[in-house]
């Protein structure tokens, strides 16, 4: 992302994911290495918006549009990320403005176990049995 336009698209396709039905956030996407690697060659280059979530590029054939989503288990993860694609999509969607690619990847799904709200990350993951 080089532009204050880019810096301002990020965050309107970020706004869109986020309202979309069954995702509950939006991560930083690649791998934690490629992130540092990426982040400190912006930061060189004053290219980046270390805020930002969603990662925009323009290459060649259009723009290139990359976010990791968590997304809630009653929620098929396949479903939420069809809405959330065809919401980037749609906001994309402009005679002056190709789109190369869409890339969104679950990264987290979040699991509830009973009326309590424990989370699969918490205690009582274990069959009773067992703690």
């Amino acid at each position: 992302m080089n532009t204050q336009a880019d810096v301002a698209l990020a965050a309107r396709i970020e706004e869109t994911v986020r309202a979309v039905p069954g995702v509950v956030t939006v991560y930083r996407p690649g791998s934690l290495a490629a992130r540092a690697v990426a982040a400190g060659a912006a930061a060189l280059a004053g290219l980046a918006d270390p805020s930002s979530l969603v990662h925009v590029e323009r290459t060649a054939q259009g723009l290139r549009v990359e976010a990791a989503l968590g997304v809630h288990e009653p929620e098929s993860a396949v479903s939420a990320m069809r809405d959330a694609s065809a919401a980037v999509l749609a906001l994309l969607s402009a005679p002056e403005r190709a789109v190369a690619e869409v890339v969104l990847t679950v990264v987290h799904v979040e699991t509830r176990l009973g009326s309590a709200g424990e989370s699969a990350s918490g205690a009582g993951l274990l069959a009773p049995e067992m703690n």
